[in-house]
């Protein structure tokens, strides 16, 4: 990054959405896919790395880093089936530690429960990304009831978010 080179180039099929810097990291949040997706630079390396999440749906976004020297990134997130949850990232090594997770009442068991990312194709040939959650061992044979919320439209769509009132 000498002489004006570009630090974070341009892609078609990403968002910018924001930059958060540190004294030896920066950490942007994108939109690529209809998911939000946290990528870290090092400054020491000039090596790129990006936060794994471990369902394919979910919202994720950072989550109050005052500090500019250090080594730790806070971010939230949440799913369809994870209660909204503060992690942090070690931003050398990648490795997440969560901080705290918002509690579920009436015995709520997650391993019982499973999201999806599919994709339809419009008129247009625009890919159109739907997201499922389901109860395991559901039956997708068409016959089952379906509740369907959201709307997404000019590069906004709904975020995945646990339903604390469910």
């Amino acid at each position: 990054m000498r002489n004006g080179a570009c630090f974070v180039a341009h892609r078609s099929d990403v968002l910018i959405e924001r930059v958060e810097l540190f004294k030896n990291f920066a950490v942007v949040s994108e939109k690529r896919e209809a998911l939000s997706r946290l990528r870290i630079f090092d400054f020491g390396s000039g090596e790129w790395s990006e936060i794994a999440f471990p369902e394919p749906v979910y919202a994720a976004s950072g989550g109050g880093n005052p500090e500019y020297d250090t080594g730790l990134f806070r971010y939230r997130y949440q799913s369809f089936i994870t209660p909204p949850s503060v992690f942090e990232c070690d931003m050398t090594t990648g490795r997440a530690t969560m901080l705290k997770q918002d509690e579920v009442l009436g015995g709520y068991d997650p391993a019982q429960y499973c999201s999806e990312r599919l994709w339809a194709t419009a008129r247009d040939g625009t890919r159109v990304p739907l997201s499922i959650v389901y109860r395991k061992g559901f039956q997708r044979d068409g016959m089952g009831a379906l509740f369907l919320t959201a709307y997404g439209s000019y590069g906004y769509g709904t975020a995945a978010s646990f339903p604390a009132r469910a």
